[in-house]
This record gives C-alpha cells, structure tokens and sequence, in this order.
C-alpha cells in the first residue's frame, strides 16, 4: 500500500519540476512594460532639427505574454522646409521557449541582422550603444519629396539603427530630403541614443 501511493505522487512531483522551467511555467519573468509615451523619447530640440516641423503620425503602446512595446512615429508637416520621417519602436522580452529575456531578445536581434544581410541591405557594427547596434543602410527610401520651396523633388534616403541593451531591443528608421547619407545616418543614430537614455 505504501509504494502504490508514493508512485502517484512521485510522477506529480516529477511533472511539476518540469513545468516551471525559465520561460515554461509558473517562474516564466513577464516582459517589462513598455514607455507610457514613446513619442516623449526623442528630446524637442532633436526632433526639430531631424524632422522639421514634426507632428505624431503614429503612436502605438501594446502589452504582450512574450514582449511588449511601443512605437511613434513623426512626419513632416505642410510647409516644412525640408522633409523628414522618424519611426522608433521600443520592445521589452519576457521569458519564452526556454530562453530568458535577455537570450529572446538577443535572439530577435540577430534574426533581424541576418533578414537585413540576406535583403542585401549594407549594415555596419556600431559601438558604444548599448550591448550590440548595427546602422543599416543608407538606401533609397522610394518615392519623391519636394520641399515648401517647390524645387524639384528629391529621394528621401533611409537608414535604421538597431540596438540591443538587456531584454531591450530598439529600432530606430529615418528618412530625411533633401540630405547627404552621413547625416542621415548621424540622425538616426543621434536618435537612437536619446532613445535609449530615456529608457529605463
């Protein structure tokens, strides 16, 4: 009688211990909630000089069982002088798979960097950003803008910023006409920064 009622909760106990594993069960970390305003990342000053004449395009806050984040994106209004374009995304990871929040978010990060290697797309290492970053771009964003002059219109030329810091990964794109590729690129990446200062 003893053995018959020990097997019963051997295999219960053996059932736990395999459920609450990182990222499984019941000791899976939840995500970090994502900014309360990701518009309010970029400082005034910044956004003036990037985007000319800013105004909110979008703004999007979503909370998740794996991640959570937050994008905004700003555009140029009627009359800037020049056109600009600043989209950022903030996103937090949580336990999943097995992989703790920092391993999921590392995990998103290089699956991106080799999406942007296998488009073709030219991507550089950047330093003293967070734990990894890397510039992709610059490249022709399409399309045509002119500005309020009404000159002949110009490619507005694009670049993306990813950084990954802990369970964070940020992804910041700029498009910018008329402009050079470097000061595209310094834009995205001043952006970025100031981003991620703001981030706890």
């Amino acid at each position: 009688m003893v053995r018959r009622a020990w097997l019963p909760c051997a295999i219960v106990g053996f059932v736990a211990v395999m459920t609450v594993g990182p990222g499984t069960g019941l000791f899976a970390s939840p995500p970090h909630p994502p900014p309360d305003d990701p518009c309010a990342l970029v400082a005034a000053d910044l956004l003036a000089r990037l985007v000319p004449g800013a105004r909110v395009d979008e703004r999007v806050v979503r909370t998740g069982r794996y991640t959570t984040f937050a994008v905004c994106a700003f555009r140029s209004g009627e009359g800037a002088p020049a056109v600009g374009l600043l989209w950022l995304r903030v996103e937090r990871h949580g336990d999943r798979g097995g992989q703790d929040p920092g391993q999921h978010a590392q995990d998103g990060f290089a699956r991106g960097k080799r999406a942007e290697l296998a488009g073709g797309v030219p991507v550089s290492d950047l330093r003293g950003l967070g734990d990894s970053a890397y510039v992709a771009g610059p490249s022709p964003a399409g399309g045509t803008v002119s500005s309020s002059g009404g000159g002949p219109g110009s490619s507005p030329v694009e670049v993306t910023v990813r950084v990954l810091r802990g369970d964070l990964t940020l992804a910041v794109r700029y498009q910018a006409a008329p402009s050079e590729p470097v000061l595209v690129a310094g834009g995205a990446v001043a952006a970025a920064r100031a981003a991620l200062e703001r981030v706890p």
